[in-house]
């Protein structure tokens, strides 16, 4: 089993049920002088960037999935959270984002 299919794998059926899903891929979007940054980009089944506050480009678990393992264009799916969410997400690969300062609620987790 690869990584993205034991970490898809993984995800809670009550997540699935919703269709708060994306996929997403790694982009170069960040320029500091002459560097450029990768981040991790949503984007919905037609290809185009999704949008954390969007619905509309927002998907179903199945059909993420479907694309995700369909397509080598992506790097993992994404769970969109919403204000009307019972849920919280906490990304550990970026620590940093969660301070007493951060008044920005996590939008999205990647798997």
């Amino acid at each position: 089993m690869s990584p993205i299919s034991s970490c898809v794998s993984a995800i809670p059926q009550e997540l699935r049920q919703l269709p708060q899903w994306v996929l997403w891929k790694f982009d170069d979007i960040r320029r500091t002088g002459d560097t450029t940054k990768k981040s991790k980009v949503p984007y919905g089944l037609n290809g185009r960037r999704a949008s954390t506050t969007n619905s509309e480009t927002w998907s179903s678990y199945e059909d993420v999935v479907q694309t995700l393992h369909g397509s080598k264009l992506y790097d993992g799916i994404g769970f969109v959270f919403t204000s009307e969410d019972p849920y919280v997400g906490i990304d550990p690969a970026f620590p940093e984002h969660y301070t007493k300062e951060s008044d920005k609620p996590l939008k999205a987790l990647f798997f």
